[in-house]
């Protein structure tokens, strides 16, 4: 944990938090209620750093906490890391933005999107919006309940024949050769 408060070494503070993700992810079933406060009170401040590297681990560090904690021990901290999440600086909202959209993914799965709409401001709704939509659309799919919006297309008399999920027919000309 010293190598989070050397000030001028960020690749020390980020090689810290990629050790310590990595022996949370080890020893997971060791984990007690006092460390994982410690845990994501370090995450919440890392967060907050102004420096890439540091954010990176940061964000890799808390993929690692939402697969090994389950959802009643999250639940105590959601409001501490939806907020960190959104404090983070905004150059490095672009730079991160497919691993920010992993975390979201995965709160999204646990929480639920209303949940999370209450959370985050509204420049995240779009975004949280369009994972919901993904995962319940994955969701359907995996159900087999997922027919609506497909369509076959058959040959019928050298005419290609759409056929819609509202049983309707268009007939298609097929395209001219020359």
């Amino acid at each position: 944990m010293a190598g989070l408060v050397s000030p001028n070494s960020p690749s020390m503070s980020s090689a810290t938090l990629l050790a310590i993700s990595r022996l949370c992810l080890e020893f997971r079933e060791n984990l007690a209620g006092t460390i994982v406060d410690e845990l994501i009170s370090t995450l919440i401040l890392v967060l907050q750093s102004k420096e890439r590297q540091i954010i990176q681990a940061a964000l890799s560090f808390c993929r690692v906490l939402l697969i090994i904690l389950n959802e009643t021990v999250l639940s105590k901290y959601i409001e501490q890391l939806a907020s960190s999440l959104t404090i983070m600086r905004e150059e490095n909202n672009f730079t991160f933005r497919s691993k920010l959209k992993l975390i979201l993914q995965k709160l999204v799965r646990i929480f639920g999107f209303d949940t999370l709409r209450d959370l985050f401001p509204a420049s995240f709704h779009a975004q949280l919006s369009y994972i919901n939509k993904m995962h319940v659309r994955k969701e359907r799919r995996r159900k087999g309940t997922s027919t609506i919006g497909r369509s076959v297309i058959t040959k019928v008399d050298g005419e290609d024949e759409y056929v819609d999920d509202n049983e309707t027919t268009f007939t298609v000309r097929p395209k001219l050769t020359i």
